[in-house]
C-alpha cells in the first residue's frame, strides 16, 4: 500500500512538471535570431508566432546582417512586426540589415553585452552586392521609417550623416553603442565613420551629447 502511494505521488509530480513545462513553452514571449538574417529565418519566426500567440519579442544577437536582398528582408520583417506588434531587442553586435530590422520594431531595447561583443548597432546605406553602388532611394525610405518608428526621436539629420564623406559616395557608417565608447577625441554612445583611411573605430568622429534613449531606444540593466 505504501509503495502504491509513493508511486502515485511520483506520478503526480511528473504530471505537474510536464504541465508546467508545456505551459512555459506556450507562454514563451521571445525568439532569438543570430548570424545571417534571411527570409528563411523570418519564416521560422512567423511559424513560431502562429503556434504561440504569446510570442511578441524578437532578440537579435551578434549578426552581421544579410548576404543579399537586404531591402526585401527588412521590409518583410517590418510588415510582420507591424501586424503582430513585435518588440525588438539586441545583444552584441548588430550590423547593417540587423540594425535596420531592430530599429523598425516596437519598443526597441538594447540588452547588456552578450559575452562576445559590446552591444551596438552599425547603420549604413543599402549597396548593390556586385557593383557596390549606393541605393539612395531605398536607404532614404528606410531612414524615414526609422525616424517615424522612433516618434521622430531618431532624427533624419543624424542618419544622413552617412552621406557626409568628402567623395559624396554615401559610404559612411553610423555606430550606436549601449555603453559609451572611447575614441581618440572623446567618449560617446554615437560615432560616425567616414573614409577608407579609418582603420579602427577609435578614429571615428564621436557625436557628443546623444544617448540611445535620446534616439527612442530603451536600455535595460
Amino acid at each position: 500500500m505504501n509503495n502504491y502511494i509513493a508511486l502515485l505521488i511520483v506520478s503526480l509530480i511528473l504530471i505537474v512538471s510536464t504541465e508546467n513545462s508545456i505551459g512555459n513553452e506556450k507562454t514563451e514571449k521571445r525568439m532569438i535570431l543570430n548570424g545571417e538574417l534571411t527570409m528563411e529565418k523570418l519564416d521560422q519566426l512567423i511559424k513560431k508566432n502562429s503556434q504561440n500567440n504569446s510570442l511578441t519579442e524578437l532578440e537579435l544577437e551578434n549578426s552581421l546582417g544579410s548576404g543579399s536582398s537586404a531591402g526585401k528582408i527588412v521590409d518583410a520583417f517590418e510588415e510582420f512586426f507591424n501586424k503582430q506588434h513585435i518588440e525588438t531587442f539586441v545583444s552584441g553586435g548588430c550590423y547593417s540589415t540587423c540594425a535596420n530590422i531592430f530599429l523598425l520594431g516596437e519598443n526597441r531595447t538594447m540588452l547588456p553585452e552578450s559575452g562576445k561583443a559590446y552591444t551596438h548597432l552599425m547603420i549604413h546605406a543599402y549597396r548593390n552586392n556586385q557593383t557596390k553602388e549606393i541605393n539612395f532611394g531605398l536607404t532614404d525610405k528606410t531612414f524615414k521609417k526609422i525616424n517615424e518608428k522612433s516618434n521622430n526621436k531618431f532624427p533624419l539629420s543624424l542618419l544622413e550623416r552617412i552621406y557626409d564623406d568628402k567623395n559624396g559616395t554615401g559610404s559612411g557608417e553610423l555606430y550606436i553603442f549601449r555603453e559609451p565608447y572611447l575614441t581618440t577625441t572623446g567618449t560617446s554612445h554615437v560615432l560616425i565613420c567616414q573614409g577608407k583611411n579609418i582603420k579602427h573605430l577609435k578614429e571615428c568622429e564621436p557625436i557628443l551629447g546623444i544617448t540611445p534613449e535620446d534616439l527612442g531606444i530603451k536600455i535595460v540593466k
